[in-house]
């Protein structure tokens, strides 16, 4: 799953602002689109969608520190 991730890693939803850059998370749209999740069938989908968005939240606080 690293893998997928990784491989949707320029993929992120970021809002920038008076106070700097926030990570929102990963852009669905493009993770949806992406070969390596589209081949999947249904019930593997939602597992590895489950997977993605385990890491993202990590990813989402280490990048988001101050």
């Amino acid at each position: 799953m690293l893998g997928a991730f990784q491989a949707n890693g320029s993929q992120w939803r970021i809002i920038a602002g008076m106070a700097g850059t926030r990570y929102q998370g990963l852009d669905y749209v493009v993770v949806y689109g992406h070969p390596r999740y589209a081949r999947l069938e249904g019930d593997e989908q939602v597992e590895r969608l489950e997977q993605l968005q385990q890491i993202e939240v990590g990813a989402v606080e280490a990048l988001n520190r101050d």
